[in-house]
């Protein structure tokens, strides 16, 4: 697959990524969100895993089952086995055509995978099993370690991947505005990078903020920290991050906010 966004000037784009799929438009975190991401051109998709009691990595971004599943009983994901859920309908808040949509499995995401597409894994829980279990599905499917990108606000979760599976990829998340309730939303930019560089993480992803300046991006790449961003969803900020030499977008509009970039360009 090509990227969304080609080369301007010999020098390329950041690659989009779709946030939750294609989820300004399609349920998110679910198989029709992934599916039309990967329809529209994304050779990125991003998503939130939790751990199941018995041991299944499934797709979902909250703790429980309230705000995507509002007609069914609310679960707790993590203490929870998924046969209790997994006819949940997660589609329907969305739009009724969506009716019936379920909470996927990671395996099942794999499994659809497009060639030469890959996968922002978002780690929720700070658990050590659930790495372990990563493990195991990767090897078990048909996608290639290059293919996988695991982020986590979690330094713990970041060391532990990088030191269970060295080749897969992993990034500590991270919200200079301070909206994540982390300890890593507290830390200073020079404490953050330290962090980073001690647990193996191979970039920063950052929420997107107008304390990221120049300055801010360079004391990154200068570490030797790859820098991705989210959520981008207007031009503006698109054009504005990939100044600052961000490697990665993530938006909830991938097809749209790719036109916008190429209109831009064809018209600059």
């Amino acid at each position: 697959m090509q990227p969304m966004v080609k080369y301007h000037e010999e020098k390329r784009f950041p690659t989009l990524v779709a946030h939750r799929g294609a989820s300004f438009y399609a349920p998110e975190n679910t198989m029709p969100s992934f599916e039309l991401a990967w329809k529209q051109g994304a050779t990125l998709v991003e998503g939130d895993f939790w751990l199941t009691a018995d041991d299944h990595i499934v797709c979902i971004h909250d703790p429980t089952t309230s705000r995507t599943a509002p007609g069914s009983p609310e679960i707790d994901v993590c203490n929870s086995r998924y046969d209790e859920f997994c006819g949940y309908d997660v589609g329907s808040w969305k739009a009724e055509h969506y009716n019936g949509t379920h909470i996927p499995l990671l395996e099942e995401i794999l499994a659809g995978m497009p060639e030469g597409s890959g996968v922002y894994i978002e780690i929720k829980q700070d658990t050590d099993r659930i790495i372990d279990v990563l493990q195991e599905v990767i090897a078990k499917s048909h996608v290639d370690l290059s293919q996988i990108t695991l982020i986590s606000f979690n330094a713990n979760i970041v060391q532990r991947a990088k030191k269970l599976v060295p080749a897969m990829r992993a990034f500590l998340l991270f919200d200079p505005e301070g909206k994540e309730a982390t300890k890593a939303a507290r830390l200073s930019l020079s404490e953050l990078i330290t962090i980073a560089r001690d647990v193996g993480a191979d970039g920063l992803d950052l929420g997107k903020s107008s304390k990221i300046d120049n300055d801010y991006a360079s004391q990154i790449l200068s570490a030797g920290l790859e820098l991705h961003v989210w959520t981008v969803n207007t031009l503006e900020d698109a054009l504005r991050y990939a100044e600052l030499g961000f490697s990665t977008l993530t938006t909830d509009r991938p097809a749209d906010l790719c036109r916008e970039i190429e209109e831009h360009f064809q018209n600059s």
